[in-house]
């Protein structure tokens, strides 16, 4: 099968990291080709074999773009695939001309199609992408929340919804080393992982934190556009001696304050921009929080309400209810009893229901319906 994505190592975030770990359980079945955008690459150890790089995303005119088409035609035939699949919505604007190789899938993620990035000079860049769904053989929706939008902008795509997941090795790799709460008269530790963008809800999020009574550490790990404009609301705030800005931090330095975490926060919004709405389509955050057996507070927007199961797993507000937010956050650290039940929960129904390898079955599966089609 052969894999084509514009996010990949070494960019990090949710996205990519639900890439490479779909295609690392896809390995079990089959050889995996990648093709990815210029300068990314797998990285040491991958199962997967990159037999391409181009500029996918960024042509910025015509002839360009038509000699990078060209290109990826000529790549996907050479290494005749039996499937071809679309790491993001983006790259359905390829669909039509690689139908003809193989049948393709694609997984669209949200902002993909709600404000896709995808530069397709000369031509209507929404209908492009559109007409290139509804070619595929399937199209994979990272949450209900995201295939509602696909709906709307694709209607005749043949869509389903298919929640990322982690590797089944990941929940005793992260459980195994002694995740912990803070005992009781301790202080306990509120930890947000996102980049320092408006829809991921940092500012609503310190609205929140400052009507909160008793004594906490806020630490924030991310980086990103917003970042000084943040800190100079923090540092206005009431708060900002509870806080801890950690900046963009590697899996080890990340593991170190998931374990030693009380609950796990992060409330995005949707965000209207000029071509189109940026939203949170799941948030793979939530479950790997949850495999540290943490529970979650996030928002009701979006798809992040089907990663976190409400008043079971963590709680989903109103991200603009700055009261609600602060009462469920505030009703979890004051309970000890209640995070380790949370969390409990929020690791078994991870643990049961969003493994990567049950994905990748279920992607072999949509796979083999329509292979030699």
């Amino acid at each position: 099968m052969l894999w084509i994505t514009s996010e990949y190592n070494p960019r990090v975030g949710g996205l990519e990291k639900s890439v490479e770990q779909t295609m690392a359980a896809l390995s079990a079945f089959a050889d995996v080709g990648l093709i990815t955008d210029i300068g990314q690459y797998p990285k040491p150890g991958e199962a997967v074999r990159q037999v391409g790089a181009l500029n996918l995303k960024g042509c910025r005119i015509e002839p360009e773009f038509q000699a990078v088409s060209a290109e990826l035609h000529r790549i996907c035939k050479d290494f005749r695939p039996d499937m071809i699949h679309l790491a993001s919505g983006g790259l359905a604007c390829f669909a039509d001309l690689l139908c003809d190789v193989a049948p393709v899938f694609c997984t669209v993620h949200c902002k993909d199609i709600t404000a896709p990035w995808q530069r397709i000079p000369g031509a209507d860049v929404r209908a492009a992408i559109a007409a290139g769904l509804e070619r595929c053989a399937r199209v994979f929706c990272v949450s209900n929340y995201t295939r509602s939008h696909l709906a709307r902008m694709a209607p005749g795509a043949a869509g389903e919804t298919l929640t990322p997941g982690l590797p089944r090795a990941f929940f005793s790799a992260t459980m195994g080393p002694a995740s912990y709460f803070t005992p009781e008269g301790g202080i306990p530790r509120i930890l947000t992982v996102a980049r320092l963008a408006p829809r991921k809800g940092h500012s609503l999020l310190l609205e929140a934190l400052q009507r909160i009574k008793r004594p906490f550490i806020w630490d924030i790990v991310g980086a990103g556009p917003i970042q000084n404009e943040f800190e100079a609301r923090l540092n206005s705030s009431a708060i900002d001696d509870s806080v801890v800005m950690h900046g963009a931090l590697n899996d080890e330095q990340l593991a170190v304050l998931f374990r030693q975490c009380d609950v796990f926060a992060l409330t995005p919004v949707e965000v209207v921009e000029g071509n189109g709405i940026d939203a949170e389509g799941f948030g793979l955050v939530y479950l790997e929080a949850a495999a540290y057996g943490k529970p979650s507070v996030g928002s009701a927007s979006g798809g992040c309400g089907e990663a976190i199961d409400n008043s079971r797993t963590g709680f989903t507000v109103d991200p603009h209810d700055a009261n609600g937010l602060a009462l469920s956050i505030e009703r979890l650290l004051a309970s000890f009893s209640l995070r380790q039940s949370m969390g409990s929960a929020a690791f078994q129904r991870a643990k049961s229901d969003f493994c990567v390898e049950d994905r990748a079955t279920t992607l072999m599966r949509r796979y083999m319906e329509h292979r030699g089609r």
